[in-house]
């Protein structure tokens, strides 16, 4: 029996085994929802109805059940901000007090959007130097409703430290204990990490009066401003603090520890791979990761919620003289990959997830495009010869090196310029996202190319304009121009550039945070025009390898998230977690059987032709196009399907009842009934045709959502 057998037979069985209880059912809104309600409507800017859904959920949780810490893993553009501010507004408490960390460009954007959404709310900018906002803060109730907003940088920079020890000759001893500290002669000078006194425990450091002056705002709060003093705690970019030992992993530490409650907003929770949450969920959920996996053992945790590929290794001398004491090496590594236990273990009881889709019903067509460059014969034979000049680090002595390629436009340039022409003509603007700005910078290249057919580019660099000023500066400056380039990183947070609809990945990276919230700059509520994204990558070459590899990290962030998805870029993926994805895919996607009957007579009317069921003048609800298209060398193939929600599908006893505009239809034991007359059929996963039009049943509440599939290749 093969997977999908498996599932098919099984599939209820295993469903029934995930039981869940929601906080919030907006199918039955109880006294508490519909109090909350009518308070959301004191906000001077209203949230849409499915914001206003998440906001209830996540106070809910927060006021009623007490929970001390949540998630909203929201796709860019749904309002991330707003459902937190509103939030911290529901609070029943008349007096309370928010905290929010944020990138440091954000800090202005948060302020502003307290500012239209509560005017009367009381906001202090943390993020200014120095600590006289925090001084008088210390001991004191808050006084109405407050809003405290600093950036991660300022949160987490600290003091710079030196050596704290007693120096006799060579010889070193502890200053509290006296003890000479034999092992550490000769390296505690340059050591790179706080150290202790093996002896007495003591520090062997101190502040060094010649750095910079300063003080982790988030280790001043924990220290010495009274836990509990913060009943909210946003952390905004949840997944930048998910390094174990980090700065900013600790900042969000230390503000977690002294706030009644914690609300982490993200726009990709992970990375791909399982550790990706190992130490966001302990600080945010120790009570349930203490009980689970230690602090620290992330192999652990990954062996159990991800995937690892462990690889032994035995000499093939260690068995020629031996009859024993074989010497195995064994290498474990993690690969990408998920397990659906991470959502019912830790994350379905304390999330919430919200697409772009919730939230607006006119979003324009999403488009990806894979587009492979073959490389100049040239190119090939250096690149097989190792490519350039590479020098070691530390001798710099010369690893290895290839003659320079002779060509006014390499292939991948040429494709771009190809691309930037095109797309200009159909008056779309362009963003050339790239990598390399820094040590080995291309913008100057790229600028120079475009600038021969004709193209004069905004250039954003990380200093100029300061980050602060960054959306203002983009908004001041794009009527002059018709493509910006700049490095991925400068864009994955914050900005709504609404005038690109056009990205062209020159290059990739390997971060999915990065690399996802970028792609989606573009796409978001108020664009109008269709938004396309190329990633451009050498075949046959390492680049191609990193957009599969980057392909399997998008295809387990997506499950995580529900979004179990083949389409776009995640078509690329070849991981070795398929079997995880196809039965997380599976569970989550099928709706069941809708068999059985006897509701059918009281929804019959009409003499309509079934025929004209899923005809172009039916009403639509929503329509979405995904475009995959792959190109290698000069052949080029694209898949392009366009969703159509045509109605909706609602259990009835044991049938199923179909609306599609007026008509009524019926769902029975793999029949799709019109007039008692067969017009269709569907499987176990919901997926099926009438009348020879693909169709798909996807669950939505309490009933289904009856989507017409329009594939052209």
């Amino acid at each position: 029996m093969n997977l999908k057998e498996f599932l098919g037979e099984f599939g209820d069985s295993l469903r029934k085994k995930v039981k869940m209880s929601p906080v919030f059912d907006p199918a039955h809104p109880d006294d508490w929802d519909r109090q909350a309600t009518a308070k959301l409507e004191k906000l001077a800017r209203q949230p849409f109805p499915p914001q206003t859904r998440t906001i209830l959920a996540l106070a809910k949780g927060f006021y009623r059940d007490d929970k001390k810490a949540e998630i909203m893993v929201g796709e860019m553009g749904v309002g991330k901000t707003i459902c937190a501010i509103a939030t911290a507004f529901l609070n029943p408490k008349k007096n309370h007090r928010t905290i929010i960390m944020c990138p440091g460009h954000l800090v202005d954007k948060w302020m502003r959007e307290i500012r239209e959404t509560i005017p009367h709310a009381a906001i202090v900018n943390l993020n200014n130097p120095g600590l006289k906002e925090l001084f008088a803060l210390h001991g004191q109730k808050p006084k109405g409703l407050e809003f405290y907003v600093v950036g991660k940088e300022k949160a987490k920079m600290h003091f710079a430290f030196k050596p704290a020890i007693i120096k006799r000759g060579n010889k070193v001893y502890c200053p509290q204990c006296g003890k000479r500290l034999e092992k550490l002669e000769g390296k505690i000078e340059n050591a790179k990490r706080k150290l202790k006194c093996p002896e007495c425990d003591s520090p062997l450091w101190q502040a060094d009066s010649d750095g910079s002056r300063r003080y982790a705002k988030a280790e001043f709060i924990k220290r010495y401003i009274r836990k509990g003093a913060f009943d909210l705690f946003v952390a905004d970019e949840l997944h930048e603090y998910k390094a174990g030992d980090s700065a900013q992993g600790q900042a969000l530490a230390c503000l977690a520890a002294v706030a009644k409650r914690t609300l982490g907003l993200t726009g990709t929770l992970m990375g791909g791979y399982s550790t990706n949450l190992f130490y966001l969920l302990w600080r945010l959920f120790p009570s349930l990761m203490k009980d689970n996996t230690p602090y620290g053992e992330q192999t652990n945790f990954a062996g159990n919620y991800g995937v690892l590929e462990i690889v032994k290794k035995t000499p093939l001398s260690d068995n020629l003289h031996s009859l024993g004491g074989n010497k195995n090496r064994e290498v474990v590594k993690e690969k990408p990959g998920v397990s659906p236990l991470v959502l019912s273990d830790f994350l379905l009881e304390n999330a919430v997830f919200m697409r772009l889709q919730d939230v607006s019903d006119k979003l324009p067509p999403y488009v990806e495009e894979v587009v492979g460059v073959q490389m100049l014969p040239d190119q090939t034979e250096a690149y097989e010869d190792r490519g350039e000049e590479v020098y070691h680090p530390r001798t710099s002595q010369l690893v290895a090196g290839a003659p320079q390629i002779e060509a006014d436009f390499l292939p991948k340039e040429e494709r771009l310029l190809d691309l930037v022409q095109n797309e200009i003509g159909q008056g779309r603007k362009c963003i050339v996202c790239l990598e390399h700005t820094g040590t080995r910078d291309l913008i100057p290249t790229l600028s120079e190319k475009l600038e021969q057919i004709g193209v004069i580019p905004l250039i954003l660099r990380a200093n100029k304009p300061k980050a602060s000023q960054r959306e203002s500066w983009i908004r001041n400056m794009v009527s002059q121009h018709q493509v910006m380039i700049c490095n991925t990183n400068l864009i994955k947070t914050g900005l709504d550039l609404i005038e690109f609809p056009t990205l062209i990945f020159f290059q990739t990276g390997y971060s999915i945070y990065t690399l996802r919230q970028a792609s989606r700059r573009s796409w978001r509520i108020g664009q109008e025009q269709p938004v396309k994204v190329y990633y451009l990558s050498y075949l046959n070459t390492m680049q191609e390898t990193a957009l599969s590899l980057i392909a399997s990290k998008m295809e387990t962030a997506l499950a995580v998230e529900g979004d179990l998805t083949d389409k776009g870029l995640t078509a690329l993926a070849q991981s070795e977690n398929s079997m995880l994805i196809e039965l997380a895919r599976s569970l989550v996607d099928r709706p069941g059987f809708l068999s059985l009957e006897d509701a059918w007579r009281s929804f019959q009317e009409g003499e309509l032709q079934a025929d004209a069921l899923l005809g172009d003048e039916q009403p639509v609800e929503t329509e979405t196009t995904t475009q995959t298209t792959m190109t290698r060398g000069d052949q080029q193939s694209t898949v392009k399907v366009t969703r159509v929600v045509r109605g909706k599908v609602y259990p009835q006893g044991k049938i199923g009842v179909g609306v599609v505009g007026q008509h009524r239809l019926i769902f029975q034991a793999g029949n799709i009934l019109f007039k008692n007359r067969v017009v269709g059929q569907y499987d176990r996963s919901g997926n099926g045709q009438i009348k020879g039009k693909p169709i798909r049943l996807e669950r939505q509440g309490n009933g289904y959502l009856l989507v017409e599939l329009r594939k052209a290749a």
